[in-house]
C-alpha cells in the first residue's frame, strides 16, 4: 500500500471561584515569578544532586505554556459524541452485533463488534477500538494503562521507518483522525515508537515461555511478518488550546486527576488500537495569564524537598513535564465532572530498592502548582 492509500484509509462556578480567591492572595506572595530568556526551560538535563539522587530526564513544556503564563480554567469532562465517533470508526467495516448497558448511575455503554473482527466500545467518558492484533501487541510491548512498558528502550532501538510512510506521517494521521473524533490532542505525540514485526516476535516469546502466560493468558501470534509493522503514539490531550499532563494523581487523596494519554496503534492497513478517557471542556477562565515558575524555580523546590532526606533507595527523575492539571478543591465527591484546570510542574521519579539481591522499582510524582509554588499533596 503506498503512502497516499495509507493515509486516506484512517481519513460549580461559585465553588471554583472562592478557590480562586484563595490561589491569587497565594499568587501575590510570589512577585518573582515570570520567565526571562535566561529562565527558558531547557530540552533535557541530566545533574547529580547526590549519590542516591540524580535527574536524567527530558523537560517538557507544553503548547501553551511556553511563554510562562498561563489560564486557571473551569472545565467539565465531557461526554463522547457517540454517533460521530461510530461513524468515523466504522466507516470502512459493518458493524454486526451490538450491546448496550446500562449502569446505576444512568449511564450505558455501547459494544460493537465489526465485520473485520474489530471490537469498538463507547462509555460516556471512554473510547476504544481493539483489533485481533492490538492483543498481540498488548504482551509484546508489555502494555498496562495505555502505556508500552518496561521494554520500551528495546522498540526505541528501532530508528528505521517502516516503507509505507514515515513515523511522522503517520503522527500526523493520527491526531488528524482523533481531531475527527472530537478528542482535541497536540500534534506532537508524547511518545512514538517503530514497533518492528522482529521486534514483536522477540518480546512475544518469553512472555509465553517463561510464566507470563498463567497471569496475562496471552496468544501467542506464531508468526509476524512486515504486515504487522505499526507505529505507537500516545497523544496529550489539550483544553483551550493547551496540553494536559496524563496521570497526574496523589496516592492519598482525590485532589488531582487527568486523564490517561490518548494511545494510538496504526499500521499500513490503517487502525490497530485507540483509546481515550473523557475529553475536557472550558466553561470559563477563573484566572488569566498568570505568570508561571521558572524551571529553575521548581528544581531548587524540588532539591528543598529532599535535602534532608536520608535514604538508600536510588531515587531517579525521569520526565519533567509542565501543563495543566485537574485541581478537585472544593469539590466534595471526588469524581464530579467539574474541576479547576491549573498549571503544574510535575516530577517523574522512579525509586529503586535493592532487596534479597533483587532491584524493586515504584514511581511516584512530585507535583508543584505552578503559579503558587505550593507542592501538591
Amino acid at each position: 500500500m503506498n503512502k497516499g492509500k495509507f493515509i486516506l484509509s484512517i481519513v460549580l462556578i461559585g465553588v471554583l471561584c472562592v478557590t480562586g480567591c484563595q490561589r491569587e492572595k497565594e499568587v501575590k506572595e510570589h512577585k518573582e515569578l515570570g520567565w526571562s530568556v535566561d529562565t527558558m526551560p531547557p530540552e533535557y538535563i541530566s545533574e547529580t544532586i547526590n549519590e542516591n539522587f540524580i535527574i536524567d530526564a527530558d523537560v517538557c513544556v507544553l503548547p501553551g505554556f511556553e511563554q510562562g503564563t498561563a489560564d486557571v480554567l473551569n472545565v467539565e469532562m465531557d461526554t463522547f459524541n457517540r454517533k460521530a465517533v461510530t461513524d468515523v470508526l466504522t466507516e470502512n467495516n459493518v458493524i454486526i452485533s451490538e450491546e448496550k448497558e446500562k449502569y446505576e448511575d444512568g449511564t450505558t455503554s455501547l459494544y460493537y463488534e465489526l465485520s473485520n473482527g474489530d471490537h469498538l466500545y463507547i462509555s460516556d467518558r471512554f473510547v476504544s477500538y481493539t483489533s485481533a492484533l492490538s492483543e498481540y501487541i498488548f504482551y509484546c510491548t508489555r502494555l498496562a494503562y495505555g502505556q508500552v512498558g518496561e521494554n520500551r528502550e528495546v522498540f526505541e532501538a528501532t530508528e528505521t521507518d517502516f516503507a509505507y510512510c514515515s513515523i511522522e506521517e503517520a503522527e500526523k494521521t493520527g491526531a488528524d483522525l482523533l481531531e475527527r473524533l472530537g478528542i482535541p490532542v497536540y500534534e506532537s505525540s508524547r511518545y512514538k515508537l517503530r514497533l518492528h514485526h522482529e521486534v514483536l516476535k522477540q518480546e512475544e516469546d518469553p512472555i509465553v515461555m517463561e510464566g507470563l502466560a498463567d497471569e496475562y493468558n496471552p496468544k501467542s501470534k506464531g508468526e509476524w511478518t512486515s504486515a504487522d509493522d505499526s507505529y505507537y503514539f500516545e497523544f496529550y490531550q489539550t483544553v483551550d488550546g493547551c496540553g494536559i499532563i496524563p496521570e497526574v494523581y496523589t496516592p492519598e487523596s482525590t485532589r488531582v486527576y487527568t486523564p490517561l494519554p490518548v494511545k494510538m496503534i496504526l499500521n499500513e492497513e490503517g487502525i490497530v488500537e485507540i483509546s481515550s478517557d473523557s475529553r475536557w471542556v472550558c466553561r470559563g477562565i477563573i484566572e488569566k495569564e498568570q505568570p508561571l515558575i521558572n524551571f529553575q524555580t521548581a528544581l531548587d523546590m524540588l532539591k528543598k524537598k529532599y535535602e534532608h532526606v536520608i535514604t538508600e533507595d536510588l531515587l531517579e527523575v525521569e520526565k519533567i513535564e509542565l501543563g495543566y492539571a485537574g485541581l478537585r478543591e472544593g469539590v466534595e465527591d471526588g469524581w464530579e465532572n467539574h474541576m479547576i484546570a491549573a498549571p503544574v510542574w510535575v516530577f517523574r521519579i522512579k525509586s529503586t530498592t535493592r532487596m534479597y539481591g533483587n532491584d524493586i522499582t515504584s514511581s511516584y510524582l512530585v507535583i508543584f502548582d505552578a503559579i503558587t509554588g505550593k507542592e501538591i499533596l
